[in-house]
């Protein structure tokens, strides 16, 4: 039998420089996206066959984005993830973990391996909104790793 399931319990964590402490952001992250990852694929036809033949190849990187309330507190997402945007170039590692049905025992998990920081958290507004400020940011990684919560 299928359990299915939203994101509205989802649970957010980042870990700077991939070590040490993972932060809870769940409470100002309103989103998450998952992009790239295609396999490539090798295509092509001889005059014997009547259809293509086909090869795969390597994934490409992905992109996991967060779209967060902007903040100025130090342990929050907006300073945790700008503090390591700013940094020098081979010091920008970040791991982004979410986990869809919320932290609990035996639901799965996603992980990133550590990824480079591509798209900075400087906030921007309208002076006519009456929105929360908002804010996104973008880690690039060659893979995710999927567990279960223990």
């Amino acid at each position: 039998m299928s359990t299915y399931s939203n994101f509205c319990r989802a649970d957010l964590y980042i870990q700077p420089l991939c070590s040490g402490e993972w932060h809870k952001i769940s409470d100002n992250t309103a989103s998450v996206s998952v992009d790239g990852g295609e396999v490539a694929l090798g295509v092509d036809y001889t005059f014997g066959r009547k259809h293509p033949i086909l090869t795969d190849g390597k994934p490409s990187e992905i992109n996991v984005t967060c779209r967060v309330l902007y903040t100025e507190a130090n342990d929050e997402a907006t300073e945790l993830v700008r503090a390591v945007y700013e940094r020098d170039c081979s010091e920008r590692g970040l791991c982004v973990r979410w986990i869809p049905r919320g932290a609990t025992a035996g639901n799965k998990q996603y992980t990133t391996v550590s990824g480079i920081v591509l798209k900075p958290v400087y906030p921007g507004g309208e002076a006519g909104e009456a929105a929360l400020t908002g804010t996104e940011f973008s880690v690039t990684c060659t893979h995710v790793l999927t567990e279960d919560v223990v």
